[in-house]
């Protein structure tokens, strides 16, 4: 089980992680926005929670990580490529705490609220989360 892990890390670099991750940044932005009443649970944050402009961050998000993941490797400027590294490890970050916020937030959902639905993403984000994990450990 350990050789296999190690092979499948050798396979995947760095910049292919981040632009996974971005794409399911963007993914889950596009679909939140989408169902603009996913989110019920407390009441009294329904709105926040259900915010356009969480969605459209997401989205910005989404692809800001696989835009500096891509262009990375095609910086001439060591200065200018070191600069979007950086900038890519802090968009790491924030998918990151997106991530777990989503996560801990869909698992409310499915213990206060009778939606099991929000079971499986919250699975999802924290499987994301853990790769997101995997990916700033190696960078």
């Amino acid at each position: 089980m350990k050789k296999a892990i190690q092979r499948l890390k050798s396979k995947l670099n760095v910049r292919n992680c981040e632009l996974l991750i971005g794409l399911f940044i963007l993914g889950k932005g596009v679909w939140l926005y989408h169902d603009s009443h996913y989110f019920i649970y407390p009441p009294q944050f329904q709105s926040i929670e259900n915010s356009r402009y969480i969605d459209l961050g997401l989205i910005l998000l989404g692809a800001l990580l696989m835009i500096t993941a891509f262009l990375a490797p095609y910086m001439r400027s060591t200065k200018r490529k070191i600069q979007l590294i950086i900038v890519s490890k802090v968009f790491l970050v924030l998918a990151g705490v997106v991530c777990m916020v989503l996560a801990l937030l869909q698992i409310t959902h499915g213990i206060f609220t009778p939606f099991y639905r929000m079971g499986h993403s919250a699975w999802g984000d924290l499987i994301i989360f853990g790769f997101v994990y995997l990916t700033a450990s190696d960078a």
